[in-house]
């Protein structure tokens, strides 16, 4: 319960900040692509890695 709770309060807030604030909301989304982008690098590495010592 108190998780459907808090994923509809930060749906909520995220909306809110999207419809008064799109400047701060673009530089949410922009910070969380950044973030994404980092650990999915860092993700294939990892496996480019063990792909070459098993070889």
């Amino acid at each position: 319960m108190r998780f459907i709770f808090n994923f509809i309060f930060f749906g909520i807030l995220f909306y809110l900040i999207y419809l008064f604030f799109p400047d701060a909301f673009h530089k949410l989304v922009s910070w969380a692509d950044q973030i994404y982008a980092f650990f999915r690098d860092l993700t294939m590495q990892i496996i480019e890695k063990f792909n070459e010592r098993s070889t």
